[in-house]
């Protein structure tokens, strides 16, 4: 789950409350569903309740989220607020995730058995890599008086195997089919891509195409500083609303603070104003700027590949 996320309880799905629902700034969508083992009928009540929660709200319109959002939470304050800049993102990818059905389910409970667990694994075996089933287990402990719950979670090493495999049997774009998508959708975009990657190729970077949904480019470096661990801190991506954009990549060196730190000054100074030094510093650098390359333009995109290669180069 991405850095930031808001949390609302009693969500009304049309054929009654999920326990939880989460949004992160991802447009990521997480459901809670909760039962303690004192229920006889567990297996089925939890497993059938969250998928028919599920289910609802498949298809809806981030209005129509909204709008039960506010009816829980008792708020006229929409989730995507809380997300800042990000919020038109967010609700971009939130409407994508709900038209697909793209979310977690998480089945929490206070101790989890067989039963519930071959569900879990045959639900994971069974679905896309949209859909990801979990089940975690609370159990209680006290210490000194302090009672905590233990987290378990379940099913998670399917589903996390199940989203990986799918990532690699997926081809790579080729080069290619990036510059058509881009000379048939966004001509200025396109200027700016191809003067940043000959930069790129020209300052010992290597490209090679994603495994997005739409076409996509990958740029990487070996980073000294890092042991000359290979780093992709630059990605391209056919944005089908926005057209051609690139995505900084801050939240690969959240571990090395000093180091994002020092990439986004040299950005900002190459090209000022492009990322909010402010934010990135307030989420630890957890994040990733998208940028648009028909507005940063060719001089501004071979500026943006000079101060990148240069913050490595400097550590």
């Amino acid at each position: 789950m991405s850095a930031r996320a808001v949390a609302c309880r009693e969500f009304s799905s049309g054929v009654g409350p999920a326990d939880v629902v989460i949004l992160d700034e991802s447009g990521d969508l997480t459901l809670i569903e909760c039962k303690l083992t004192t229920n006889p009928q567990i297996r089925r009540e939890i497993v059938g309740q969250v998928l028919d929660y599920a289910s609802r709200l498949w298809g809806t319109s981030v209005d129509q989220f909204e709008a039960a959002w506010r009816r829980a939470s008792k708020s006229d304050v929409s989730p995507l607020a809380g997300f800042d800049d990000e919020g038109e993102d967010t609700r971009e990818r939130l409407a994508h995730n709900l038209e697909l059905g793209r979310m977690r389910l998480v089945l929490a409970v206070d101790k989890v058995n067989d039963d519930l667990k071959r569900i879990v694994e045959y639900l994971n075996s069974i679905t896309l890599s949209e859909v990801s089933v979990f089940v975690m287990e609370f159990v209680r402990a006290e210490r000194d008086g302090v009672e905590v719950l233990m987290p378990t979670a379940y099913g998670a090493e399917l589903a996390n195997a199940k989203v990986r495999h799918e990532r690699a049997v997926r081809d790579r774009w080729p080069v290619e089919a990036f510059e058509e998508w881009g000379t048939e959708h966004d001509p200025d975009g396109l200027h700016a891509y191809r003067a940043m990657r000959s930069r790129l190729l020209a300052l010992g970077w290597q490209m090679n195409g994603g495994r997005a949904s739409t076409p996509s480019m990958n740029a990487s470096i070996e980073v000294e500083a890092l042991g000359g661990t290979r780093k992709w801190p630059i990605t391209f991506h056919a944005d089908e609303k926005r057209g051609l954009r690139i995505n900084l990549r801050f939240n690969d060196f959240v571990s090395t603070p000093e180091l994002a730190e020092r990439i986004a000054v040299m950005v900002n100074a190459a090209v000022p104003g492009l990322v909010d030094l402010e934010r990135l510093r307030s989420v630890a650098y957890a994040s990733q700027p998208r940028i648009q390359l028909a507005l940063l333009g060719p001089a501004g995109a071979e500026a943006l590949a000079d101060a990148v290669t240069a913050a490595f180069a400097e550590v």
